[in-house]
């Protein structure tokens, strides 16, 4: 039995910071195959517009196929790109993303949910969180060098021992359209494909 973990992010762009947790992630918990699902819209960054999601799944493509040479030890993983929620348009809740894993794809065991420790402080108030929280285990990263704490939560987790990044993905927009150097942050062929398309540049 192969067990599955959920990624949710807006991935705008995906970044060495991204490819680095999936690594931690696969390395250091039970989970082989990881489903990158790219949201439509951010309910939590209103205000903000998401790049075209084409150019999007466009980088992630890439971006996976950087992954095998940044990191080709790590054979067993499979990472799977699933687009429910640009499919779906506007704000998406993430319970019902993990239902729609839940009917699609063979979970036999319970699915992993990748969190970043800064969401922990709102979780209650997510969408069906208690429905939510008896179909998923959190596997929550760390955002900050501050302790995680879970006080009662009362929720099924495990805490991935990740590097730090800070928000890479507004670093980097920040970085392009200031045309500053970036390459140290994203993989090549995300590189390579920011420049010729332009991105970023008001």
């Amino acid at each position: 039995m192969v067990d599955f973990a959920m990624f949710g992010g807006s991935f705008d762009p995906i970044h060495l910071g991204h490819l680095h947790l999936i690594h931690n992630v696969y390395n250091n918990t039970r989970y082989k195959k990881l489903i990158l699902v790219p949201l439509f819209a951010n309910k939590l960054k209103e205000g903000y517009e998401n790049s075209d999601s084409q150019d999007r799944l466009n980088m992630i493509r890439l971006a996976i196929e950087d992954y095998k040479k940044i990191y080709p030890n790590d054979s067993e993983l499979e990472i799977i790109i699933e687009t429910c929620e640009i499919d779906r348009g506007g704000f998406s809740y993430t319970f019902d993303t993990v239902n729609y894993i839940y009917e699609n794809y063979d979970v036999n065991s319970k699915l992993g949910l990748l969190m970043g420790d800064d969401l922990l402080p709102t979780l209650t108030k997510w969408y069906e969180f208690d429905k939510l929280k008896e179909l998923v285990r959190f596997v929550i990263c760390k955002r900050h060098d501050k302790i995680i704490e879970l006080n009662d939560l009362n929720i099924d987790s495990e805490i991935v021992d990740n590097v730090i990044f800070e928000d890479a993905s507004s670093t980097i927009r920040a970085l392009v359209n200031e045309n500053k150097e970036f390459s140290t942050l994203v993989s090549p062929g995300v590189y390579d494909y920011v420049q010729h398309h332009e991105l970023y540049r008001s």
